[in-house]
């Protein structure tokens, strides 16, 4: 599977994934109830044949949106407290 054979609303919901956020966190940014959010889920699960999120995120680990990438890496570098979490959200969604 390849990204371009991904729908928009797929790729916004994959960067999520890669970044590490919940669907909540997803479901935020892109602008869907979490709910939502759960439902693109499992279709983009199924559309990949992965049995995951962890093995959606191997398959594409070379394709992250910059934004989301940056995200990623905070999240490896340091192990963030929930206040510190919130924080690093917040200044990606004032972007």
């Amino acid at each position: 599977m390849t990204l371009d054979k991904l729908s928009n609303r797929d790729r916004e919901i994959l960067a999520g994934v890669m970044a590490g956020c919940s669907n909540k966190e997803i479901g935020y940014r892109v602008g869907l109830a979490h709910n939502t959010v759960k439902l693109y889920m499992g279709k983009l699960l199924r559309k990949c044949g992965a049995s995951s999120r962890m093995a959606l995120a191997t398959m594409f680990q070379d394709a992250v949106p910059v934004e989301f990438a940056r995200f990623k890496a905070i999240v490896q570098a340091v192990v963030l407290t929930q206040e510190q979490r919130a924080e690093v959200l917040a200044l990606m969604r004032a972007k």
